[in-house]
């Protein structure tokens, strides 16, 4: 045995040599995680309620087609609550045909303030542009 010692604990792994005690190490290291975080209750802050979007009515998007949720056209980005990696693909909407959605506040997330107003529909938004529901402006 590795230095006269009977037992197996010389041989045990010893977690203590992998952890940093004084944190000297947290600032190199970026922890992220595996999905982004999304608040509860559908992003909403609160009850949602059910409204008609009118011909005429402008909503934007900041994602792809295959999303469910729109706000009025120039919500600001901070007001969504949104990834921060979503500010790519930006979509702006012209309702054609009424339709009903969940409208509700959003709820603060991702560090953004939220307070927006998000209107969620019942199937995604390159449906309603297939159906003539929604046009692309």
């Amino acid at each position: 045995m590795a230095g006269g010692n009977p037992t197996l604990y010389g041989y045990v792994f010893d977690p203590n040599t992998q952890i940093d005690p004084f944190g000297l190490d947290c600032g190199k290291k970026k922890i992220t995680a595996i999905a982004p975080y999304y608040p509860p209750n559908d992003g909403a802050l609160g009850k949602s309620k059910r409204i008609f979007l009118m011909p005429g009515d402008k909503v934007d998007r900041f994602g792809n087609d295959t999303g469910k949720y729109l706000s009025p056209k120039g919500t600001p980005f901070e007001m969504r609550a949104l990834p921060p990696n979503n500010t790519g693909k930006y979509n702006v909407y012209e309702v054609i045909k009424p339709f009903e959605v969940e409208a509700s506040t959003i709820a603060p997330a991702f560090g953004k303030i939220g307070l927006g107003t998000q209107y969620k529909t019942s199937v995604p938004i390159k449906i309603l542009v297939k159906r003539g529901i929604l046009k692309p402006v």
